[in-house]
């Protein structure tokens, strides 16, 4: 399983690809102008498209 990303001044672009070549589920958020609040964003937004049932599990 591959991630993808693009960390812009503006937004932040997440996907994943399970074959290296398809690109599955698409997630664009705004990049928090915090560092710290970023790369937390960047976790749960990674965690969210590689694990989705888990994610939204735990989110219950």
């Amino acid at each position: 399983m591959y991630l993808l990303f693009d960390i812009g001044g503006t937004n932040m672009r997440l996907a994943i690809s399970k074959d290296g070549k398809n690109i599955g589920k698409i997630k664009i958020v705004p990049t928090p102008q915090d560092f710290i609040k970023g790369m937390k964003l960047f976790e749960e937004s990674a965690r969210e498209l590689s694990c989705p049932l888990l994610f939204g599990w735990l989110m219950l």
